[in-house]
């Protein structure tokens, strides 16, 4: 949704704006400060992160992204949830620790694009 997009994107100026969404656990896990990385080469310009979960890294990887273009909106549920898979451009998986990927199956269930890395469960999903 439109409303989504523009909360995932830190606002309606930024909605229009290439969206990344990031969708799950904040721990280390997760290798989601890979994503800066990321960031900072994508050809691009303007490409905003947006990130949906909690953990108990969150303060540490707010810290990373600080001069990034990225917003955390936090947990959510249900129907905001699906609205935030499907309001991306592409739903982006660094982690290498995932044994079914769930979030991959709920993206694509979703209709988004899933870009992810070549380890555990999720190589079988996309």
């Amino acid at each position: 949704s439109w409303e989504m997009r523009c909360r995932l994107a830190g606002g309606e100026p930024h909605a229009h704006k290439p969206l990344l969404v990031y969708v799950g656990r904040l721990g280390a896990e997760k290798n989601v400060d890979h994503l800066h990385h990321i960031m900072e080469h994508i050809q691009t310009p303007d490409v905003r992160l947006g990130f949906v979960g909690d953990g108990p890294h969150r303060d540490a990887i707010k810290k990373v992204f600080a001069d990034s273009p990225a917003t955390f909106v936090g947990i959510l549920r249900g129907a905001p949830l699906a609205a935030a898979f499907a309001s991306g451009d592409v739903v982006v998986m660094p982690s290498e620790s995932e044994t079914l990927g769930f979030v991959v199956l709920e993206a694509m269930a979703c209709g988004a694009a899933v870009v992810a890395v070549r380890a555990g469960g999720i190589t079988d999903l996309i």
